[in-house]
């Protein structure tokens, strides 16, 4: 008599390796062979894999076309089976699996936009947390600010684009052809973060932008920051500028704590 745990093994390897011991397990039931019936449980699991990648990583599906989206789908799921209890992380590797397989690997386009809207959904999911508003900058006094700290929602993430894949992201979700693909030698960094009103945003970070941004994340207070920013500002435009930065993140509800 084979144990329980026997028997999900088995489940499993007819579900994901298409092993076929499972079924002279199955009791004869109706005008359905054992085979059929097998069938029935593997094919409708494959159905549910492939609907969590439709749901997952719909622009990409519509960059690569009905046919090369259905040979993605079917190879990645023969070739990464789900390790994770929840079907939410299924396509974790499929940026990876991209990256790395013909003729998916032969335009790198494709796994920074798969890689673009697992960034997303990643930012959806994050914890939440009050943030502060405008009116908090009128409230610290001149004093403080050398040694301010800032603290950012854990819902912001970067990505780092080499391809305009960000971009072509854009186009197909406005419904519109994207452009032709693209390398640059240094990337473009995008922020996404989940917004006030609880929707996934993003904006592409200038240099200055990202230097200050790189700094506040890690802790640092308002006067390392401004020194940080002399290679890229004349001095007197140092705290201005920062102060406007600081000003659109608070907008953007990334700053949950100010202290000194």
């Amino acid at each position: 008599m084979p144990s329980l745990k026997d028997i999900q093994q088995e489940f499993m390897a007819l579900l994901q390796e298409n092993d076929r011991h499972l079924e002279k397990r199955i009791i004869k039931q109706g005008e359905l062979t054992n085979e059929q019936r097998a069938e029935i449980y593997r094919t409708g699991y494959r159905i549910r894999l492939r609907g969590v990648i439709d749901s997952d990583h719909e622009m990409l599906s519509l960059y690569l076309g009905d046919d090369l989206f259905d040979q993605l789908v079917e190879g990645y799921i023969d070739n990464a089976p789900s390790e994770h209890p929840s079907l939410r992380f299924f396509a974790e590797r499929l940026p990876e699996y991209l990256s790395k397989t013909e003729p998916f690997s032969n335009h790198p386009i494709l796994a920074e936009i798969a890689g673009f809207e697992r960034r997303l959904l990643h930012t959806f999911d994050s914890a939440d947390s009050d943030t502060l508003d405008q009116s908090v900058l009128q409230q610290i006094p001149a004093d403080a600010w050398p040694t301010l700290h800032f603290t950012m929602h854990p819902s912001i993430h970067f990505y780092a684009a080499y391809w305009n894949s960000v971009e072509s992201w854009q186009s197909l979700k406005n419904e519109t052809a994207p452009p032709e693909a693209s390398h640059n030698e240094q990337p473009t960094i995008w922020a996404i973060w989940r917004g006030p009103k609880k929707v996934t945003e993003y904006k592409s970070l200038q240099g200055a932008e990202w230097v200050a941004l790189q700094l506040v994340m890690q802790s640092k207070p308002f006067s390392e920051v401004c020194e940080a920013l002399q290679p890229h500002l004349e001095e007197e435009q140092i705290a201005p500028m920062l102060f406007g930065y600081i000003s659109d993140w608070l907008n953007n509800g990334w700053i949950t704590s100010a202290r000194g």
